[in-house]
């Protein structure tokens, strides 16, 4: 399914991430009725409007609240080098996570392909065992994602 959304507007996984964040600390700084509620419902009055008037009715949810998110951001690091996100340090983890399994699998890639192909002159190199090593797997694999598809 196939949607005609911006990638600025689309919603991520570290969005999500800060979503809950800002939820719950918004929650936690009203558990009963009190002055500091209070500042916070201005707070969140002063976010609607500014939406408002950026934005013309009627007014997206999906819209509302990313600008609600990107608002509370805003507030939470106000410049660089202030603190960092629970989405940010999410992303940062996962680009972490990515770049180890892509030198893993090149550094085990390059060992198996070394180790199957090495010619050491006593014995022919067997091109069928090469073509089960590297070749059906990743058909196997293939097929096991089109047919999850």
């Amino acid at each position: 399914m196939k949607t005609n959304i911006s990638p600025d507007k689309a919603w991520r996984v570290g969005d999500l991430i800060d979503l809950e964040y800002f939820l719950r600390t918004t929650t936690e700084e009203k558990p009963g009725i009190d002055t500091a509620a209070d500042a916070a419902g201005a707070e969140e009055r002063r976010i609607y409007l500014a939406f408002s008037q950026s934005h013309t009715p009627p007014f997206s949810r999906r819209e509302l609240l990313k600008f609600w998110l990107g608002e509370k951001r805003q507030k939470e690091r106000p410049g660089p080098g202030h603190g960092r996100t629970p989405g940010a340090m999410f992303h940062e983890a996962l680009s972490l996570t990515r770049l180890v399994i892509i030198i893993t699998a090149l550094l085990s890639g390059m060992t198996l392909a070394w180790s199957v192909l090495s010619y050491r002159g006593a014995e022919p190199i067997n091109i069928f065992t090469c073509l089960w090593v590297f070749i059906l797997p990743q058909v196997l694999m293939l097929i096991f994602l089109c047919g999850m598809a």
